[in-house]
C-alpha cells in the first residue's frame, strides 16, 4: 500500500480517491478519516470472527480438493458449449439429453459436500454482513431498505407507482 503526505499527515493512497469535493479545493476531512479508520476495524473484526473462519477454510478446501475442481471445470466446458449452440438448440434432437446432461453434472457438483459445506459457511458469513449493513442503513434512516440476498430474508414490496401502474401503462 502506497502512502502520501498531505502537511503534517499520511494517508493511504486509496483515501485520496474517495475524497469530498468543495467548488474550490479539495477535502480531507476528519470525519472521513475516522470513516476510513472504522472501515478497516470492522474488516480486521471480520476476518477474526468464527464465521469468515470457516468460509476461508471451506473454500481453501475446495480449492485443494482436485478431483473437485476437475469436475467443476469439466461443467464450466460442458455449459459453455450448450450456451454457445443455445440458438440452434430448438433445432436439435439431442437437446434433452445435453440439458439432461448438464443438470445432472450441476447437481453432482452442488450436492458434494465440500460446495454443500462452502455454502452453508457463505450464509452464515453473509448473515453477519447483512446486520452490519442495515445497522448502518437505520443509523442514517429508518425507511432504507437494504436487500441482504439472504434465503427466506424479508424482501421488499413492489412500489405502487412502479412498472405498470402509471396512468399510460393502465391505459386510462
Amino acid at each position: 500500500m502506497r502512502f502520501i503526505k498531505k502537511g503534517n499527515r499520511i494517508f493511504p493512497s486509496y483515501l485520496l480517491s474517495k475524497v469530498w469535493y468543495n467548488q474550490i479545493m479539495l477535502i480531507i476531512s476528519d470525519e472521513l478519516i475516522a470513516i476510513e479508520e472504522a472501515i478497516d476495524q470492522l474488516v480486521l473484526d471480520l476476518k477474526k470472527t468464527h464465521q469468515y473462519k470457516r468460509y476461508v477454510s471451506a473454500k481453501q478446501a475446495i480449492e485443494d480438493d482436485l478431483e473437485l475442481q476437475a469436475d467443476i471445470l469439466s461443467f464450466q466446458e460442458l455449459k459453455q458449449e450448450y450456451d454457445a449452440k443455445e440458438e440452434l438448440l430448438s433445432f436439435r434432437p439431442e437437446v434433452k439429453r445435453w440439458r439432461r446432461e448438464l443438470l445432472v453434472q450441476k447437481r453432482q457438483i452442488d450436492c458434494h459436500p465440500l460446495v454443500v459445506t462452502l455454502r452453508l459457511a457463505q450464509v452464515d458469513f453473509q448473515t453477519i454482513l447483512a446486520d452490519i449493513s442495515e445497522e448502518i442503513a437505520s443509523a442514517v434512516s429508518q425507511v432504507i431498505f437494504v436487500d441482504t440476498g439472504l434465503p427466506l430474508a424479508v424482501k421488499r414490496p413492489s412500489h405502487p407507482s412502479g412498472p405498470y401502474q402509471n396512468i399510460k401503462e393502465k391505459g386510462i
